[in-house]
């Protein structure tokens, strides 16, 4: 984990690609500070691929993308994740403002299979 990182305007970062630890994965975004008058944000979109098809992979079918709007925590639950996960930040904002955000430490878990 780090303490927070800037991102600026419509800045567009990819975080790297892991294996998948589980059936499930649940992502925090602690968005600790945003400049004046942003009401845009960031975004937080899943992607998923296998271990041998080349390229950025897919976005996870159906899922919902964190909205990090305001000071605070953030949190979804994300499921039919392939060999690989990985997520895109992007920043919704003009170009002078800013959001100082981190990702908390990803929580795997498999799901409970029913009778």
């Amino acid at each position: 984990m780090y303490d927070g990182q800037y991102l600026h305007g419509k800045d567009d970062i990819w975080g790297p690609w892991i294996p998948r630890g589980g059936d499930i994965v649940r992502v925090t975004l602690d968005v600790i500070d945003l400049s004046s008058g942003n009401i845009k944000g960031i975004h937080i979109i899943p992607y998923t691929k296998s271990e041998e098809t080349p390229g950025d992979g897919s976005p996870i079918s159906g899922a919902v993308r964190i909205k990090g709007l305001s000071v605070g925590r953030f949190e979804k639950e994300w499921s039919g994740i392939s060999e690989l996960f990985r997520v895109r930040i992007i920043g919704d904002q003009d170009a002078s403002q800013f959001t100082l955000s981190r990702l908390l430490p990803m929580i795997w878990f498999d799901a409970v299979a029913t009778a």
